[in-house]
């Protein structure tokens, strides 16, 4: 009797050990979504790394991202229009860790570099006529947008006339230069479809 007993308890001890080991395992509780507000923070404190996602622009077609050799020199996108207009964004650090945001500095340094490189240019005879009509400080992207460098110059290629104008200014340790070059707006009047190009790229670096 007591050995039936022992083998009772036994079997129904071993009932319950398999019983707790067929258990499904706890349901994870779902971690929350963080907040609109909180993601775009977050997303704000990453450390910014150069890339951009520059946007699609009516009116415009966008090239392919050029790399060049080294991350100091950055990469560039194009944008060109049906009337010959070219509008290039290039970004890079110059090798630098830390870029003040003020228009002196490096900055202005990258300026005298751009100039001369359209002097290099003329000076091995691709450009003819050089002048620089305007050079300054300038507010692109709109009223709200940001304040940048800024030189304009004429000159022709091949014959034809063009205006070519440099945008430079600092974005999070990184140095945004645009270079804009077409036929010359006619006095007194707007290029809406440059302004409008300006004011939707520029708006990336605004945030």
């Amino acid at each position: 009797m007591k050995y039936i007993t022992s083998t009772l308890l036994s079997i129904i001890a071993l009932a319950f050990v398999a019983a707790a080991q067929s258990k499904p395992a706890p349901t994870p509780v779902p971690k929350p979504t963080p907040p609109a507000e909180e993601k775009i923070k977050l997303e704000s404190e990453k450390p910014f790394d150069g890339n951009v996602e520059f946007p699609d622009v009516d009116g415009w077609e966008k090239s392919d991202v050029t790399t060049y050799p080294t991350a100091a020199l950055g990469y560039s996108v194009g944008y060109s229009s049906p009337e010959g207009g070219r509008v290039t964004f290039y970004v890079y650090n110059g090798g630098l860790q830390k870029i003040p945001e003020s228009l002196s500095g490096p900055v202005a340094d990258q300026m005298k570099n751009a100039k001369a490189e359209i002097a290099a240019v003329a000076d091995a005879g691709y450009y003819q006529n050089v002048r620089e009509v305007r050079t300054g400080k300038i507010t692109i992207g709109g009223a709200e947008g940001r304040e940048a460098l800024y030189a304009l110059y004429t000159f022709a290629a091949n014959g034809v006339g063009l205006e070519s104008e440099i945008y430079l200014f600092v974005y999070k340790d990184h140095f945004i230069k645009v270079r804009a070059t077409r036929r010359p707006t006619p006095k007194g009047e707007t290029n809406e479809a440059f302004e409008d190009l300006m004011n939707e790229v520029v708006r990336i670096f605004i945030k």
